[in-house]
């Protein structure tokens, strides 16, 4: 911003007995600060290696999270030829699938969960295979080993060991 100042000044001249009056114009200008400086940002220290972490303390011990326990796989049974008295049952026909072994009677196979599954069974003996608990229901007579229960496949609730 420009600023104008008109000054009157009176000036006497020595010599000429009169007295002159002169007017000087002064412009002035606002004073300019120059901005302040922005600082300059340091450099960061780069680390040569990586900075430690801290250590636990040592009266407390430092607690793992549990690690997940996979499941196990299904194994075919070890009883391949099994004794008197002891059967397995397979779900699927042809002795596949999952399997039960059985070494006494089972009025109930939905305890074992294997309600109605049973479609085969590999043995030695006679077995008898109903298709309700405690041996009610339709019931057949099976010599082991059996790779189909005909009409009662994937429907047997119960079985038990009658002998040779």
């Amino acid at each position: 911003m420009r600023r104008s100042i008109t000054l009157a000044l009176a000036v006497s001249l020595a010599g000429l007995g009169s007295a002159s009056l002169a007017a000087f114009q002064v412009t002035t200008q606002p004073v300019t600060r120059p901005a302040p400086a922005r600082p300059i940002p340091l450099p960061q220290p780069v680390p040569d290696r990586p900075v430690p972490l801290p250590r636990p303390v040592p009266d407390r011990p430092v607690i793992q999270p549990p690690r997940p326990i996979p499941p196990r796989p299904i194994r075919p049974p070890v009883i391949v030829n099994p004794g008197f008295g002891t059967a397995i049952l397979y779900t699927q026909t042809g002795y596949r699938g999952r399997y039960l072994t059985v070494r006494r009677a089972i009025p109930d196979l939905r305890r074992h969960g294997f309600d109605d599954r049973a479609a085969s069974l590999r043995g030695r003996g006679r077995w008898q295979v109903c298709s309700r608990t405690r041996y009610r229901g339709t019931c057949i007579t099976v010599r082991a080993p059996r790779s189909s229960f005909g009409g009662l496949n994937g429907n047997i609730s119960s079985i038990r060991y009658l002998g040779r």
